[in-house]
């Protein structure tokens, strides 16, 4: 078995030599070098580019190398290249299977894998590594023991995650076991969450996607009106690119336990999550459709974020709700429960493509994402339809309702560099079980005005006609002509304003306040509502990938 020594004065040659001898790439290197017969099925040979002493067994191919060694190999159908550094490697050339003791750093298209004891296979990408870290981008691993599969999914044993890429993060779990799939969709048993370093709770099972932005799953306190004060659990556990699993639980003093689940699925459109527009108009059933258009002041379901509904997509929904609390402009003490409710969305029914935005991407309840368009479209058309079965109190009311809402909106008319107007309508036509017909139309305008990049000052007004009878209090017209103002500021502190009027009244009937502090890769923040006389805590955690530094 040759050796080779390189002499300071030669060192820089030799990597190159070396690099031909190995990779067997030259007429030239294979006269000079033995070279070894490559069994059918082989590995594709790899380059060493630099090393200190190197030992080569021309009739195997088999390598070994001792001092500090950096190799090359470009996968079969990859344009980036796989390049491992360490002080110490053995190779097999016939498998395809490097070990090295460690240190050792191997950087691949998924991120940088460091740590000791090395077990690698260069043809499948499947490998081990001990007292081992993961830094890719938005995303920070570090494990006793990480393991990467074929299929590009990596276990870590006895591990910490986070998608903050500061030095000391906002938020990181702590877990016994973390499964995460290529697309980062990540399961954990027995995990402990941290915000910096205080731990917040401990849970036997997270499941979590971590490219979109997502509630914390912290039970947080609150309180209302109605429930007195209250603990509310919300999460979504099950984000994969066609399957969705929601729920959201609320637990009250003065009321039993209240709150739904919701799994949807996609039929058709992006490659995405389901979308999850519908989930705020469980609480807010009657609300205007430019206003489901208009970025909040905070996301109370947070991967239901924008655009995601201008996006042309069909979703299905079973949700199981009981007890929740729906918000009225004539009564403050509704309740409906759906058991349960079976649904169909679907999103911008006239276009195709991707959603545009005029200004790029920002943190959640970005102001540009008031001119975005409807890609391929004329205007906005969207459909839902549901069919369930309705226990309202305490009207005691109760039946079957097929319930059809049209919405449609127009493109954004830019009447200004940052100013732009939109108008809507939609429509609810309703047939219940006892024989009744009702109908809710709803023609809206609204007028947006954008003083910087971060900024939103909105006004809208719209007007709300009917005809039938509908047997419930929840989806029957509660007010005639309806002003909406608003008003908020984005940046590493925001804030919104939300108010409403019903002007056949001349009175303020719901107002929104919210203070939010936006972190790398968290968000925390209270939001107090008029109308429920509520405060809500805030937290939720963001992709890091996503999250735009002020």
């Amino acid at each position: 078995m040759p050796t080779h020594q390189s002499p300071p004065a030669l060192r820089y040659l030799l990597p190159l030599i070396a690099g031909f001898a190995v990779v067997g790439s030259a007429p030239a290197a294979r006269a000079q070098t033995p070279q070894a017969a490559a069994p059918p099925g082989s590995a594709p040979a790899i380059r060493i580019l630099k090393f200190k002493s190197l030992h080569y067994d021309g009739a195997t191919g088999a390598i070994a190398s001792s001092g500090d060694v950096t190799v090359h190999y470009r996968p079969q159908g990859s344009e980036e290249p796989v390049t491992l550094t360490t002080h110490s490697l053995n190779y097999t050339a016939g498998r395809g299977v490097a070990s090295a003791p460690g240190p050792v750093t191997l950087t691949r298209v998924d991120g940088a894998f460091s740590g000791t004891g090395l077990q690698y296979d260069f043809v499948s990408g499947a490998g081990l590594l001990s007292h081992a870290r993961l830094d890719a981008p938005g995303l920070h691993v570090t494990g006793a023991r990480i393991q990467r599969f074929e299929d590009g999914s990596i276990d870590v044993i006895n591990g910490t995650l986070t998608t903050c890429d500061r030095t000391n993060p906002d938020y990181h779990l702590r877990a016994n076991r973390l499964h995460m799939t290529p697309q980062r969709i990540v399961s954990a048993d027995h995990i402990t969450l941290f915000a910096g370093r205080t731990a917040l709770i401990t849970l036997p099972y997270l499941r979590r996607n971590l490219n979109i932005e997502s509630n914390a799953p912290t039970p947080l306190p609150g309180y209302d009106g109605q429930d007195g004060v209250t603990l509310r659990i919300a999460d979504a556990p099950i984000q994969t690119r066609r399957f969705g699993l929601d729920y959201d639980l609320r637990f009250g003093v003065i009321h039993p336990p209240s709150g739904y689940v919701a799994a949807q699925t996609g039929l058709s459109g992006q490659a995405t999550p389901a979308p999850r527009g519908f989930l705020p108009d469980m609480a807010d059933p009657l609300r205007g459709f430019l206003e489901q258009l208009t970025p909040p002041t905070y996301l109370e379901y947070a991967a239901s974020r924008l655009p995601g509904p201008l996006a042309p997509a069909t979703t299905a929904a079973l949700i199981l709700e009981n007890g929740l609390y729906v918000i009225n402009r004539r009564r403050t003490d509704l309740r409906v429960a759906r058991l349960p409710e079976i649904a169909i969305q679907a999103s911008n029914l006239l276009g195709h493509g991707a959603p545009e935005s005029t200004n790029g991407s920002q943190v959640q309840g970005a102001s540009d994402l008031v001119n975005a368009r409807a890609p391929g479209a004329p205007f906005l058309l969207n459909l839902d339809a549901d069919l369930s079965s309705i226990n309202e109190t305490p009207t005691n009311a109760h039946g079957t309702r097929l319930d059809v809402r049209i919405s449609a909106a127009s493109q954004p008319l830019m009447l200004g560099r940052r100013i732009s107007a939109r108008a809507g309508i939609s429509n609810w036509a309703n047939a219940y079980s006892d024989g009744n017909l009702y109908d809710l139309v709803s023609p809206e305008v609204e007028l947006n005005f954008l003083p910087t990049s971060t900024s939103l000052l909105d006004v809208g007004y719209r007007y709300l006609s009917d005809a039938g009878r509908t047997p419930f209090a929840f989806d029957r017209r509660d007010l005639r002509h309806e002003l909406r103002l608003q008003y908020q500021v984005g940046g590493p502190w925001a804030f919104g304003i939300v108010s409403k009027m019903d002007m056949e009244r001349t009175r303020f009937y719901d107002g929104e306040l919210t203070v939010v502090r936006n972190f790398d890769c968290m968000q925390v923040g209270v939001a107090y509502r008029v109308r429920t006389r509520s405060v809500s805590i805030i937290f939720s955690l963001l992709p890091g990938a996503l999250v735009h530094r002020k």
